[in-house]
């Protein structure tokens, strides 16, 4: 057991949990339409960030070693140039990759000025080279689903990979997309808050 430990402890992440607090609401306990709970997930990231001990605050829709969502989409723009493909899901807001640690390779993260206006997206670093034989995908554009009137979502930024399910397992190819973004369904029955102090 002690050796299994040792191991578990070596494997990079892909973050750094040091220094993080995860705190658990539950906005759909209080029956509130997807406006209305966009709005509790943008005071509760206010009230944290206004704490002087908090460097950095996100909110996601899945924590840490608890997994993620599988979904497919479409890596590519032109209709019939490739078939849907299954990526791992993560529903974050800006603030999430700090709080995290995440390693930002190329581009950017989303900001406050992303919410519910802009489709864009991040991808890990296995996504790009997958997806697009590159390490750099910023630019890069694609449809979360086949349907030919699906919005396109630009790549904004390229994160390193991380473990999500357990510390032993291979990073599977990452999609990021905003939980405030104005044309996603997938607003939050949970929502884990990050802070990192």
């Amino acid at each position: 057991f002690a050796r299994g430990l040792q191991r578990g402890l070596g494997f990079d992440l892909g973050y750094d949990p040091d220094g993080v607090v995860m705190m658990t609401a539950g906005p759909s306990l209080e029956r509130l339409t997807g406006p209305e709970r966009a709005e509790y997930l943008r005071k509760m990231l206010a009230l944290l960030r206004a704490d002087g001990t908090v460097q950095a605050a996100g909110v996601a829709m899945t924590r840490p070693m608890r997994g993620s969502m599988r979904m497919t989409f479409r890596p590519n723009v032109q209709q019939g140039e490739d078939p849907e493909v299954s990526v791992s899901l993560a529903i974050v807001s800006e603030g999430w990759v700090e709080a995290l640690g995440m390693r930002l390779l190329h581009g950017r993260t989303f900001t406050e000025q992303d919410r519910g206006s802009a489709r864009v997206a991040l991808v890990s670093a296995s996504a790009a080279h997958t997806f697009w034989k590159t390490d750099n995908a910023v630019g890069k554009r694609l449809r979360i689903t086949a349907a030919d009137d699906a919005p396109f979502y630009e790549v904004i930024g390229v994160v390193d990979d991380a473990r999500y399910g357990s510390v032993d397992a291979k990073p599977t190819p990452h999609l990021y997309v905003s939980i405030f973004d104005s044309t996603s369904e997938f607003f939050p029955g949970q929502a884990h808050a990050l802070e990192r102090t």
